[in-house]
């Protein structure tokens, strides 16, 4: 388990995709920084969309999937 606390977090490898989770107002918002055809956002493609996340959707960074949920 890894707790959120900043506004920003960067999850991932330089060359093997990296992915950023940024609080808002109005909840978690993830998005790719580089990488993009390996990282997935609940088996499809995060491709350049900023999404916002959702109690118990899975990222997938580099083939390491990632459970996002809210406490």
């Amino acid at each position: 388990i890894l707790t959120l606390k900043k506004a920003m977090t960067r999850l991932g490898h330089e060359g093997a995709g990296v992915v950023v989770i940024a609080r808002r107002k109005d909840g978690y918002y993830v998005s790719a920084l580089q990488g993009h055809d390996g990282l997935q956002l609940n088996r499809q493609p995060l491709g350049e969309r900023t999404v916002l996340l959702q109690n118990n959707d899975v990222i997938v960074v580099d083939k390491t999937p990632m459970q996002f949920f809210l406490e």
